[in-house]
C-alpha cells in the first residue's frame, strides 16, 4: 500500500492583553490594557468630548494657500502657578505670526481652523483689522486687499485661550490620583504639568492655524513659564531668557512640520542627555534629550515596580542606529523623549520630541519606544497628506517594530512580530473589517487596520520586490519627499517608477491591500504520485474561497508552499492569480505535510483545513478529521475529532509549532474502529500557528 499523508493547520491566537504568559518573549509582554500607542483609545475619548465626526470619512480640506511659517508664543506662566485646573485657572494668552503664500488669484477671505479662543487682535501686513471671532471651529478673516497667486500675507493674531476640556491643551494638577501601577502602587502626578497633544486635528484648539497634515510649515516656539519649570519642544533650544521669577524658552526647528506634530510640554522636569554618534559620520552626532520627573530619574528598580527612566530609555541610541541603517540617516536636529501623566494616548511621535505615557518608564514598552522613534522617518520626515493616508505613518512605524525585534532576536524576532500583527488583525475581525483606506474619522486609529494590517502591507511589499529593491525604493521615497506630505497614490507611483517590471502590478497590489477590505482564504488539495527512483510528483490545487461583499474574488500574490517529508523539506515559490489554480512539482522525497507560508501572503485558512496527499491507488478519507474551535485564546481547550477504519489501530497525535518543533504528545493509543474525540488544553502557549499531526500506521493526518 502506498503511503497516504494529510495535514491539519491549527491557528492559535493567544491575545491576552493583560496577563503575562510565561511563554511570551519579552518584546511581546505588555503592561496595560492597550497595545502600542493606544491612540485609538485616546482619540475616541476626545471624540466623545467633541461629539462630532460620527460615521464620517476622514475629512480632506484643501485651502488655496500654503502656510510657510508659524511664530508661536504661549504665556503659561500664570496657569502653572495656579493650583486649580478649571475656570480662569486654565486660561492663558497666546500669539501666532504666520507667513502665508497665496495660491489663487482674487483671494479675499482667509479661513483658519480655530476653537476655544477669544480673538484679541488681528494684524495683516502691518494693518490692524477687526478682531473677528471663531464660529464652529472656523475663523474667517476678510483681507484688507485682495491677493493674487504668488503673493504672501504676514498675519499676526493675539488670542486668549478659554477652553474648558483637555483637548489640544492639557493641564493637570500636582498630586492628582491617576490609578494603580503594575505593582499595585497608587500613582499620583508628581508635578503640575501642561502639554500639547494635537493628533489628528486638535492644534486648532490652542492656536489658530491651517490644521491639516498636507500643509507643513517651519515653527518657532516661545513659552513663558515660572522660573522653576522646564519647557520641552520641537527643534533646538536656542535661548533661555530670565525675567524676574519667570523664564522664556526659545525653540527653533528648521524642518517644516504638520500642525499635529508641534509639541510643547512644561513641568518641573529633570533634564538629561546622551548622544548618538553615527559610525561613519561622527560630525553628524545627534543629541538625545530626556525630560522626566526627578523621582523617575532617581529610581533604580528594573522589575517594573518603579518608574525608572534611565533603564527604560536605555536602548534609544541603538534604536537610532537600527533605523538609520535601514532607512536614511536621522533627519532632524535632535531627538527627545518627554514623559507625562496622565496621557491617554500611550505615545506620540511629535517631530524631534516623542511624548510618552509615564507608564512606559516601567521598562516594559521597548516595542512602543521603537515604534515612536521609527515615526521620525515614517510619519514626520514624510507625513500622510490626508487622514485617509494615515496607514503610511502607522503601518510604517508598526512594521518597523519588527525591524527592531530583528535587531534583538534576528529572524525569529522579525517574523514573530509579524505573526503578532497578523493575529491581532484576525482577532479584531479580519475579513469583516473595512478597507485600510477611507475609514470613518471616529475609527481613524483602528488597531487592526491602521496599525497591524498596514504593517503587513509594508512587509508584503518587501516580499514582492525583494529586500534590495524594497529598501532602495523606500530610501529613495524618503529622500524625494523629505519634509513633505505624501498621499497613497504618490507612494504607489514612486515605487512603480523605481520598479518598472514587478511580478505583479502596483495598481493591483494597492487595490487589493489598501483600497479593498479582506484577504485571501485558501483551500489546498494536494496529490502525490510515486515515480521511479524514489522520486515523486506533487500536484497542488489551490482554491481561494473568500466570500464577502467588496472583498476581491481573487487576490493576486506571490506565495510559498512549505513542503515537508519525514526528514527533509523544501520551500516552493509560486504566483497565484486565479481563484482555482493548479501547480505541479517534482520532489526527491515523499511529502507528509504541506502548508502556505503565512509570511509570504497575509492570508487565512478555512477552519480545520485538510490537505490530503495521495497517490493514484489509494485515498485517505480525512473529512472526519476536525480541530475546533479555531482560532483560540490563551488557555482554551481544543477538540480533535477523527475516525479510524479498523480495530486495534495504533494512533499517535502530536502538536508542532510553525517551525516544525514538536511541542507535546497529545495521544498515543491503540483504538477500535469508529469516531473518536480528544480534548487538549493549550495552557500558556504563545500566539502563533500550530500543527496537529495524527499518524496511524501508513497514514499521517
Amino acid at each position: 500500500m502506498k503511503n497516504i499523508y494529510a495535514l491539519i493547520i491549527l491557528t492559535f491566537l493567544s491575545l491576552s492583553f493583560i496577563a503575562q504568559g510565561n511563554g511570551l518573549p519579552d518584546f511581546l509582554k505588555i503592561d496595560n490594557n492597550f497595545q502600542g500607542e493606544t491612540k485609538d483609545y485616546g482619540f475616541r475619548e476626545q471624540i466623545k468630548l467633541k461629539n462630532k465626526y460620527d460615521k464620517m470619512q476622514a475629512p480632506v480640506v484643501q485651502r488655496p494657500y500654503d502656510v510657510l511659517s508659524y511664530k508661536i508664543f504661549l504665556d503659561w506662566d500664570q496657569v502653572l502657578r495656579e493650583s486649580s485646573v478649571v475656570g480662569e485657572s486654565r486660561q492663558w494668552t497666546g500669539e501666532v505670526e504666520m507667513k502665508i503664500l497665496i495660491e489663487e488669484d482674487g483671494f479675499e477671505m482667509l479661513d483658519l481652523d480655530a476653537g476655544h479662543f477669544e480673538i484679541l487682535q488681528i494684524v495683516i501686513d502691518e494693518e490692524n483689522i477687526d478682531a473677528v471671532q471663531p464660529e464652529s471651529e472656523l475663523l474667517s478673516i476678510p483681507l484688507p486687499k485682495s491677493k493674487n497667486k504668488g503673493d504672501t500675507i504676514d498675519l499676526f493674531i493675539q488670542y486668549k485661550y478659554i477652553g474648558t476640556n483637555n483637548i489640544g491643551f492639557h493641564l493637570y494638577e500636582k498630586g492628582l490620583y491617576v490609578g494603580q501601577g503594575l505593582a499595585g502602587d497608587s500613582v499620583f502626578v508628581e508635578e503640575r504639568v501642561a502639554y500639547l497633544m494635537n493628533e489628528p486635528t486638535d492644534a486648532r484648539f490652542w492656536m489658530p492655524c491651517n490644521d491639516w497634515p498636507h500643509d507643513k510649515a517651519t515653527p518657532s516656539i516661545r513659552v513663558k513659564v515660572p522660573s522653576e519649570y522646564t519647557v520641552a519642544a520641537n527643534g533646538l533650544l536656542t535661548q533661555i531668557e530670565e525675567v524676574e521669577d519667570s523664564k522664556f524658552y526659545y525653540w527653533e526647528d528648521p524642518a517644516p512640520m504638520a500642525t499635529y506634530l508641534i509639541s510643547v510640554a512644561a513641568s518641573i522636569f529633570k533634564e538629561y542627555s546622551e548622544w548618538y554618534v553615527p559610525e561613519n559620520s561622527p560630525e553628524d552626532s545627534i543629541e538625545i534629550k530626556y525630560y522626566v520627573w526627578q523621582q523617575d530619574y532617581e529610581n533604580t528598580a528594573t522589575d517594573g515596580t518603579e518608574y525608572n527612566a534611565k533603564h527604560s530609555l536605555r536602548n534609544t541610541r541603538d534604536m537610532l542606529k537600527c533605523f538609520s541603517n535601514h532607512f536614511i540617516p536621522y533627519p532632524f536636529v535632535k531627538y527627545g523623549i518627554v514623559a507625562v501623566q496622565p496621557f491617554n494616548f500611550g505615545g506620540m511621535e511629535h517631530q524631534s520630541l516623542t511624548m510618552v505615557n509615564r507608564s512606559w518608564l516601567r521598562g516594559r514598552d521597548d516595542v512602543n519606544l521603537a515604534h515612536e522613534l521609527a515615526h521620525q522617518w515614517l510619519g514626520d520626515l514624510i507625513t500622510c497628506a490626508t487622514w485617509n493616508d494615515i496607514w503610511i505613518n502607522e503601518g510604517g512605524a508598526s512594521w518597523s517594530e519588527a525591524l527592531w525585534f530583528d535587531e534583538l532576536y534576528e529572524d525569529f524576532g522579525y517574523y514573530y512580530s509579524l505573526e503578532y500583527a497578523r493575529a491581532v488583525y484576525l482577532w479584531y475581525g479580519g475579513m469583516g473589517l473595512p478597507a485600510i483606506y477611507g475609514l470613518d474619522f471616529s475609527n481613524l486609529f483602528n488597531t487592526a487596520l491602521t496599525y497591524k494590517k498596514s504593517a503587513y502591507v509594508y512587509h508584503l511589499l518587501k516580499e514582492m520586490l525583494g529586500e534590495e529593491a524594497f529598501y532602495s525604493s523606500l530610501r529613495g521615497l524618503l529622500n524625494k519627499y523629505k519634509f513633505q506630505s505624501i498621499n497613497t497614490e504618490q507612494f504607489k507611483e514612486y515605487f512603480s517608477e523605481q520598479n518598472p517590471d514587478p511580478i505583479m502590478s502596483f495598481d493591483t497590489f494597492f487595490q487589493q491591500w489598501i483600497y479593498s477590505p479582506g484577504h485571501p482564504v485558501y483551500r489546498i488539495t494536494p496529490l502525490v504520485t510515486e515515480l521511479e527512483n524514489q522520486s515523486y510528483k506533487l500536484q497542488i490545487t489551490l482554491n481561494q474561497i473568500q466570500e464577502m461583499e467588496n472583498v476581491p474574488e481573487v487576490f493576486v500574490a506571490p506565495l510559498r508552499f512549505n513542503v515537508f517529508g519525514p526528514d527533509t523539506g523544501v520551500q516552493i515559490q509560486v504566483f497565484n492569480d486565479e481563484r482555482t489554480q493548479d501547480f505541479e512539482f517534482d520532489l526527491d522525497f515523499a511529502p507528509d505535510s504541506i502548508y502556505i507560508d503565512i509570511f509570504s501572503v497575509l492570508c487565512e485558512f478555512e477552519p480545520a483545513i485538510v490537505s490530503s496527499v495521495e497517490d493514484n491507488l489509494s485515498k485517505a478519507n480525512s473529512a472526519d478529521f476536525q480541530v475546533f474551535p479555531n482560532a483560540l485564546s490563551a488557555g482554551q481547550t481544543i477538540n480533535i475529532e477523527f475516525s479510524t477504519s479498523k480495530d486495534n489501530s495504533i494512533v499517535t497525535m502530536d502538536l508542532y509549532d510553525y517551525l516544525g518543533n514538536k511541542i507535546d504528545n497529545i495521544l498515543n493509543s491503540n483504538l477500535l474502529s469508529g469516531k473518536h474525540k480528544v480534548s487538549y488544553n493549550l495552557g500558556s502557549l504563545p500566539l502563533g500557528m500550530y500543527f496537529v499531526r495524527l499518524s496511524s500506521e501508513n497514514t499521517v493526518l
